[in-house]
């Protein structure tokens, strides 16, 4: 992650992530990778001790722009919404996605599609979606079955 962090200093604002290293930072506690010039946004305020995130973003310490975690939108480790706000332009929704399943109370299993397609988003809003679709498709993965 550092590697990556390090590489677009200066190139890019905004680095979206699929499966992110999340682990001890010290002191018994667990976090992203640090950066003096990222600001890590998490999906969740509160990752569970069991649990880490599988997407997040890290965006560029600027004063022109600002990014916000939308958690009143989605609140979801696999899927993330955030908000990027630069004057004097609207405001843009990315939405980070790892499309991976869930269980759920049982054996059912819910992919993080399908529970993205309950979330309302704004029509009027340019919302902009990226991540890991684990869409397998024999073109680019010839050993699979199915």
């Amino acid at each position: 992650m550092h590697t990556i962090l390090n590489t677009y200093i200066g190139e890019n604002d905004i680095i979206l992530v699929t499966e992110p290293w999340f682990g001890s930072i010290g002191n018994g506690m667990r976090g992203p990778a640090a950066h003096p010039h990222w600001q890590p946004v998490l999906p969740k305020q509160d990752i569970p001790v069991h649990a880490r995130p599988r997407v997040m973003c890290y965006y560029a310490k600027r004063d022109d722009f600002n990014v916000v975690l939308r958690s009143d939108i989605l609140e979801d480790l696999d899927a993330q919404v955030v908000e990027v706000c630069q004057r004097p332009h609207s405001a843009v929704l990315l939405v980070v996605v790892y499309n991976e399943t869930e269980l759920e109370g049982g054996d059912r299993q819910r992919w993080t599609l399908d529970r993205l397609w309950n979330v309302q988003f704004q029509p009027d809003v340019p919302t902009v979606f990226a991540g890991d679709w684990n869409a397998h498709h024999r073109m680019w993965q010839t050993n699979r079955e199915n």
